[in-house]
């Protein structure tokens, strides 16, 4: 695990992997938004 923390609805959730900044935007991996918004693996994230 990467140590990031962030929050939807004041929820805290690890994130796998290191966000990166490319071109002032920071970008996320999917996968960890849409864990967080309680989709699951294998099911709706393929």
């Amino acid at each position: 695990m990467t140590g990031l923390v962030f929050y939807v609805n004041d929820i805290p959730f690890e994130a796998d992997t290191e966000p990166s900044v490319k071109n002032e935007r920071i970008y996320l991996s999917i996968s960890n938004i849409a864990k967080a918004l309680g989709m699951e693996e294998g099911k709706d994230i393929f």
